[in-house]
């Protein structure tokens, strides 16, 4: 119930989308950093030191890669969830897509837990598999510049095409605020009457 409030600060489109954006990108870097730190002390506290073939040491690089790939596939989660959310016409539609993106973007990354299967070429072209394929390849130091390259370049192209669309969409109030949001502002906006009771 913020669309007439957030359509009312005097900025751009632009502006509204990345603040919004900036906001769910710093959320899930920190809930990436919380995620790997535990991961890491979990690991050598529970590990026996014995288990040479579980053990992996991860330097400095393979962290600010690994956190690249978190932050690129942030941006591209935040930027299809705020399309979906841009677009809905309720919290609770907006919950509930979310919720069935967020069921669906499970499967992909199980992938990743399959013995065998490495990061490839036509692999980093699958979202969600891609990275999480990415990360195992970073933590056991087998990551190819080609697949990273194609990972990248897809992940930046998809949130072009996402940002611009959110952009667009939040551009043209008429397009998001439907009939069905009844708000003043969308009356105002659609040239009809308002009746003052």
């Amino acid at each position: 119930r913020t669309a007439e409030t957030t359509l009312s600060i005097p900025r751009r489109p632009a502006e509204l989308v990345f603040g919004k954006l900036a906001a769910v990108v710093l959320s899930a870097l920190l809930s990436l950093l919380l995620n790997l730190g535990s991961m890491f002390i979990a690991a050598r506290l529970i590990l026996p030191p014995d288990m040479e073939q579980l053990s992996f040491g991860v330097g400095p690089g393979t962290l600010v890669a690994i956190l690249a790939a978190g932050f690129l596939f942030a941006v591209l989660a935040g930027s299809a969830l705020l399309l979906m959310a841009f677009r809905a016409d309720s919290f609770r539609e907006a919950q509930s897509t979310a919720g069935a993106v967020y069921g669906l973007g499970i499967m992909p990354a199980l992938v990743s837990i399959v013995p065998g299967i490495e990061l490839s070429a036509p692999l980093a072209l699958v979202p969600v598999a891609n990275v999480s394929l990415l990360i195992k390849a970073l933590l056991r130091g087998t990551a190819g510049l080609a697949p990273i390259a194609i990972y990248v370049a897809s992940s930046l192209l998809l949130v072009l095409v996402l940002l611009s669309r959110c952009v667009r969409t939040v551009g043209d109030p008429e397009r998001w605020l439907t009939q069905r949001k009844r708000g003043l502002l969308a009356k105002l906006l659609s040239g009809r009457k308002v009746q003052r009771t």
